[in-house]
């Protein structure tokens, strides 16, 4: 397999090569082409001219095509999968192959990377939030413009920066994920308001005292049983295959955001 894909690699750049050594040369015969014709205006037009008497070069063509092959399959080599969110309760794992049970009721297959993280979570109350913590949270604008907490997720050192930035979130109408660094929070009654940094913005979301704080904790693949609830950002291949990296598990009952 590794001699086919290194011979691939050496036709790939043998084309290249080959092309860049003709272009100067098709350009030559490009233009001795066009004063020919123009020099000797009633003889009859040379094959590979239009009817418009616009030079079409059969060599220019052929090496656009050289080009194309040589590129083609380097390219879609390259192209990178789609974030897919899988979300449910495991089937089973079969060596690296974990299948998860959606609500309703279809199954997903993905395949864990060997030194995929598995992580659990564990309850928090909003006072554990500390300035300069990085945190997700997932919410939803009300009518009063201002985005309202549905959960709050502390995460660890290794995963600060993890999907930085704020957008849209499908799992609910008007909903927003906010993942950012942790500026102020600030008691209001029962609850609190989080003011969160983050790269070209900020901003901040009301914490109500019902709205679930987890914090993410070292797992592994004992986590990974039947029943229990997961979360997995997954890479979707063009084949329509899964794969990830990492694995948010259900931890001591208590399941992730689902």
């Amino acid at each position: 397999m590794r001699s086919i894909r290194n011979s691939s690699r050496l036709t790939r750049a043998g084309l290249r090569h080959a092309a860049k050594l003709a272009l100067p040369a098709a350009r030559e015969h490009y233009h001795l082409r066009c004063l020919a014709f123009h020099r000797d205006c009633e003889s009859k037009r040379p094959s590979g001219f239009r009817e418009n008497d616009r030079v079409i070069s059969r060599l220019p063509l052929l090496i656009v095509a050289l080009l194309a092959l040589a590129n083609g399959p380097a390219r879609a080599q390259q192209s990178p999968g789609t974030a897919v969110r899988v979300t449910g309760t495991i089937e089973s794992l079969m060596g690296n192959d974990l299948v998860v049970g959606a609500k309703e009721g279809q199954k997903q297959t993905v395949r864990l990377m060997p030194d995929a993280q598995v992580y659990g979570l564990e309850k928090r109350r909003l006072t554990d939030i500390k300035p300069g913590d990085f945190v997700a949270s997932g919410g939803v604008r009300g009518t009063d413009g201002k985005i309202h907490a549905v959960e709050v997720r502390i995460f660890p050192e290794a995963l600060r920066g993890a999907g930085e930035g704020q957008r849209p979130w499908d799992v609910k109408p008007e909903g927003v994920m906010t993942n950012a660094t942790v500026g102020t929070v600030a008691a209001t009654g029962a609850g609190g308001v989080v003011h969160v940094t983050y790269k070209g913005g900020e901003s901040e979301y009301i914490v109500g005292p019902d709205v679930p704080v987890l914090a993410y904790v070292a797992g592994d693949r004992t986590l990974l049983k039947p029943g229990a609830g997961v979360v997995i950002l997954a890479q979707k291949a063009p084949d329509g295959s899964l794969s990830a990296n990492r694995v948010t598990a259900e931890k001591d009952g208590v399941k992730p955001p689902i």
